[in-house]
């Protein structure tokens, strides 16, 4: 597989998927994350969001 091969694949996979943190204790919310990918598998994703709208009110 090309590395254009694999760069469309990822990308029409991430157009098709809503990137967004659903819970039944908050409303969804934003996330954004980076994926590492060798020989046209994702070995690594990291994930980073507000944590805040999960935390229990003070």
């Amino acid at each position: 597989m090309s590395a254009i091969e694999i760069a469309e694949r990822y990308f029409a996979a991430w157009r098709a998927n809503d990137f967004d943190l659903h819970t039944a204790a908050a409303p969804a919310c934003p996330v954004a994350n980076w994926t590492h990918v060798e020989n046209g598998r994702i070995t690594r994703v990291r994930v980073a969001f507000d944590p805040r709208p999960l935390q229990p009110p003070d």
